[in-house]
């Protein structure tokens, strides 16, 4: 058997398989004698050599190998599908695939049997609800959820650090300063357009996550003007693409600077604006 988690939400996927190993772990492998986590790119070797060995302790085992289909030829997935399908089940193999496979990849893993858990962005009501969801469990309201999943758009693993944020302040929250007029977006906007106002609106601000947001935006700038939008929201794509940033990838490399001081302590907000 082989499981596949992939899609462009990426918490998503590897949320889900990991919640799979933990629910093989629960039926099958108390002792964790059963589970094995490789490198997937390794290739077709290092799967098959996890088929079909017998042991003394334990009947079923897991062997997680994140990307082992990325490059994997088609004739190669049908020599692993056939494997798959002669051991009966008692190895399962689960991968989070960052890109989806290809059909030509999925159909020959049919057989194995294959089970494929797809997780494509969520926009709108479905990201909504999902963050109301993930916020329950961390013990954050409802409204604050509402605020979260408003401001992230879409990113799920921004999301999750909101939330979890949110959730380490709960008995010390202020939802102006968090979600108040000048967002923090408007704040990365500005810095990323060279706005006239920009360190302005960063000193007023003062919120210890203002500045990776302009690194994320700024990474996702230099990403979109060079083509590379895999795992980019459309809609980010299509925003960043309607920016235009002077000498993009040395502000790039200077945020990440800004960054690496900034939390190694060297900088303080002052440092920070001068720096950026």
């Amino acid at each position: 058997m082989i499981i596949v988690c992939s899609g462009p939400d990426t918490y998503r996927a590897r949320e889900k398989a990991r919640e799979l190993v933990a629910a093989f772990r629960n039926k099958h492998d108390s002792e964790g004698l059963a589970t094995e986590i490789i490198d997937g790119t390794e290739g077709i070797t290092a799967l098959l050599s996890r088929l079909g060995s017998a042991s003394l302790f334990v009947k079923k085992k897991i062997v997680r190998a994140d990307g082992c289909l990325d490059k994997m030829k088609v004739a190669d997935v049908r020599i692993l599908a056939s494997k798959l399908q002669a051991d009966k089940d008692n190895t399962v193999i689960l991968t989070v695939e960052d890109k989806e496979p290809v059909k030509k990849t999925l159909d020959a893993l049919k057989i194995a049997p294959l089970f494929h858990y797809e997780h494509p962005v969520q926009m709108g009501y479905a990201f909504k609800n999902w963050v109301r969801e993930q916020a329950g469990k961390f013990g954050v309201d409802t409204r604050t959820a509402d605020r979260i999943g408003e401001y992230t758009d879409g990113d799920s693993w921004f999301a999750m650090s909101e939330i979890q944020k949110q959730s380490a302040n709960l008995h010390d929250v202020d939802l102006k300063k968090c979600f108040g007029d000048a967002s923090v977006f408007d704040i990365a906007d500005a810095v990323l357009s060279e706005a006239k106002t920009w360190r302005t609106k960063l000193a007023d601000f003062k919120d210890e996550g203002s500045l990776n947001v302009v690194l994320a935006q700024m990474r996702s700038y230099t990403r979109a003007d060079e083509g590379f939008t895999d795992g980019l929201h459309p809609y980010v794509v299509k925003k960043m693409r309607g920016l235009s940033v002077s000498e993009s990838e040395k502000r790039f490399l200077c945020t990440l600077r800004v960054m690496v001081l900034s939390r190694s302590g060297y900088s303080g907000t002052n440092e920070t604006e001068s720096l950026l």
